[in-house]
């Protein structure tokens, strides 16, 4: 493998990791498969950065499943600390939509405030 297509892979690779920050396995596995090109890009010209990605997209997946269930046990600080975050995001979103809902249906639910 020549030198540019050493450098193209790794900026491939950095830039679907960076994109990563997905919050459901579905919307994980759907970015996976509109970047499938990218992705076979990196696996046909240097394996040892396709694993590394793979794991990436493990990890992830592993840690989305860990918020869906809540559990925390055998997991760092910083991982800790990232789920319940997560876990703190999704919580807002849920009151968010669950509050939209409610305005809807109940046009006095928000006398008080202000428009």
């Amino acid at each position: 493998m020549d030198q540019d297509q050493s450098s193209l892979c790794k900026t491939v690779y950095m830039i679907l990791v960076s994109f990563l920050d997905l919050k459901s396995v579905k919307s994980l596995e759907d970015y996976w498969l509109s970047n499938v090109e990218a992705i076979d890009i990196i696996k046909n010209n240097d394996k040892d950065l396709y694993e590394k990605l793979i794991s990436k997209f493990k990890e992830k997946k592993d840690e989305i499943n860990l918020v869906a269930n809540g559990k925390t046990e055998g997991l760092d600080d910083k991982s800790v600390e990232r789920l319940r975050d997560a876990q703190a995001r999704l919580e807002k979103q849920r009151r968010q939509r669950r509050s939209s809902r409610y305005s809807e249906h109940h046009p006095n639910a928000r006398f008080w405030k202000k428009p």
